[in-house]
C-alpha cells in the first residue's frame, strides 16, 4: 500500500513540477526523476526482504522440527 502511494503521490508532483518548468527537460526534473526512481526501487527491495524474511522463519521452523525428529530416531536407535 505505501509503495503504491510512493509511486503516485511521486508520479504526480513530478509531473507538477515538469509543467510548472515547462516544456524544456531541466536537470532538476531529471534529478527528481532519478530520485524518485531510487525511492521506488527501495520500496521493491524491502518488500522482497520481508517476503525472503518471511520465508526463512518458515524453513528454520521446519529444519527445526526435522532436527528434533532426527534426535528422537539416534535415541531409538541407541536403546536398541
Amino acid at each position: 500500500m505505501v509503495g503504491v502511494l510512493i509511486v503516485v503521490l511521486g508520479y504526480a508532483l513530478i509531473q507538477k513540477m515538469a509543467s510548472l518548468e515547462g516544456a524544456v527537460l531541466s536537470w532538476n526534473v531529471v534529478s527528481n526523476v532519478f530520485l524518485w526512481l531510487f525511492v521506488v526501487l527501495m520500496v521493491v527491495m524491502l518488500a522482497v526482504q520481508e517476503n525472503v524474511k518471511e520465508e526463512l522463519k518458515e524453513v528454520i521452523k521446519n529444519q527445526t522440527e526435522e532436527m528434533k525428529l532426527v534426535k528422537q530416531e539416534i535415541r531409538f536407535i541407541r536403546r536398541r
